[in-house]
């Protein structure tokens, strides 16, 4: 993702979206190196629900919302642009279930950053469990 304004290039950053395009953007200082990612082969992998040319443009808005609420309304003749990486990359989450029956919960843990995971989050991992057979 890079930023254009009249004075030349403004910044870049890394972000991918993941699932359906509902979650928070995943920042990265760089684009993963071969040596910083395990290449493996899981059922426990969702499948990509969108090609690149809708996740670019939800990328570009999610990123335009994010810059205009951190004030950077005032920005003109702003231009984004994004371009979508070979491959895909898939962030690994603890998940751990408490209770039983129809109280049973979902706890998640991003296993990389090792944080708690919000709402939705739980809810597209529930909807993923709910929808295999």
């Amino acid at each position: 993702m890079e930023q254009f304004s009249p004075g030349g290039l403004a910044d870049s950053a890394r972000g991918f979206i993941f699932g359906p395009g509902i979650l928070d953007l995943y920042y990265f200082e760089h684009v993963p190196l071969a040596s910083d990612v395990i290449v493996l082969d899981s059922r426990n992998c969702p499948p990509a629900r969108l090609d690149d040319t809708q996740a670019t443009e939800l990328l570009i808005a999610k990123f335009r919302r994010v810059l205009f609420s951190r004030g950077f309304f005032r920005l003109r003749a702003l231009q984004l642009a994004a371009e979508p990486l070979p491959g895909e990359i898939h962030i690994p989450y603890w998940v751990g279930f408490r209770g039983h029956g129809s109280n049973a919960r979902l706890e998640v843990i991003d296993a990389v950053r090792r944080r708690f995971e919000g709402a939705k989050v739980r809810r597209l991992l529930t909807d993923w469990l709910a929808s295999i057979n």
